[in-house]
């Protein structure tokens, strides 16, 4: 059962606010953004009940852009600020470091370390099946599931997310089945390389990153950047980074021998929290730039759906 929290009286406001504010379109979403270099193919997935009732695709249209802003505001506010340090020469001569690694700054502290645990059950190259699938497939599904009770436990942002989707009967679940679904939508391993092989999973792609033909795919998460830039130093930047306030970078880089395009990712948020906004997005906005609003800054997640339901990619889009 979910460790449900007092919204009675915040979902009340909030869907008495809802009612005087314009549908969708109001705020300019724009159904038919630019797709870039992250989109993947998009099937017909109709039949997998487990991933996608239809049901839940009607639901989506009864949601406002507005809703989702508030529904994200309110996941911001349970969510845990982290105290990152950024170098504050990035760029300087030939160390071009993201972050700084010095004892004083202590990054490593922030780092949690029953994400960090999942790194190793995956394969960075598209095309070569990850140990999740057979080789170290008990211990992959031991560590996920530690990882996700860790995230569920508690009133923080997972726990947010259901209460508002279950408010707006978009996910109609118990809080147990609802971490079986993210289970499924995060971890289920599918095929990035045509059927070749189980090579990819949507937590894989967005959170460790993947080496596409030369190309960086994905890698939208700063933990990862960390211990990739960490000695043997993986993880180089080509370009000083851009913040966007407090909240986010963009970034370009060299990840092993591969060279990634810009790249955007939040700066100081735990997994939790950019599971459980990627995951309102994709449930109410798929394939779309989707609003939300982080602290009263306003910002665009964008998802894009894999032909096999679940989750191609998601990331922040910063002004």
């Amino acid at each position: 059962m979910a460790p449900m929290k007092n919204l009675t009286v915040s979902l009340l406001l909030f869907f008495w606010a809802g009612c005087l504010h314009m549908p969708n379109n109001a705020h300019g979403v724009n159904s038919q953004e630019e797709k870039s270099d992250e989109e993947v193919a998009v099937g017909d997935h109709s039949t997998d009940e487990e991933l996608d009732t239809i049901q839940e695709r009607m639901m989506r249209k009864r949601i406002t852009v507005y809703e989702i802003e508030t529904i994200s505001s309110e996941i911001w506010k349970a969510a845990t600020v982290l105290e990152v340090k950024y170098a504050r020469k990035p760029n300087e001569g030939d160390k071009r470091m993201l972050f700084d690694h010095s004892p004083k700054a202590n990054n490593d502290k922030a780092v949690d370390p029953l994400f960090k645990n999942l790194f190793q059950f995956y394969e960075k190259t598209t095309g070569y099946e990850d140990p999740c699938v057979k080789s170290k497939r008990r211990d992959c599904d031991a560590a996920q599931d530690v990882f996700l009770n860790h995230i569920f436990n508690g009133d923080g942002p997972i726990s947010i997310l259901h209460g508002y989707l279950n408010a707006f009967k978009i996910y109609l679940g118990e809080y147990d089945a609802f971490k079986r679904r993210l289970k499924t939508i995060w971890f289920k391993p599918y095929s990035r390389s045509g059927g070749v092989t189980l090579d990819t999973s949507a937590f894989e792609h967005v959170f460790l990153g993947e080496r596409d033909y030369g190309k960086v795919v994905g890698l939208h998460n700063w933990m990862r950047m960390y211990d990739e830039e960490n000695p043997p130093n993986n993880f180089k930047l080509t370009k000083a980074p851009y913040f966007h306030q407090n909240i986010g970078a963009t970034v370009q880089f060299q990840w092993h021998d591969s060279i990634a395009k810009p790249t955007q990712f939040f700066t100081r948020t735990s997994p939790a929290t950019e599971i459980a906004l990627y995951t309102l997005c994709f449930m109410t906005q798929p394939d779309k730039r989707c609003q939300i609003n982080l602290g009263g800054t306003q910002m665009h997640l964008q998802t894009y759906t894999h032909a096999t339901g679940l989750i191609g990619s998601a990331f922040p889009v910063f002004p």
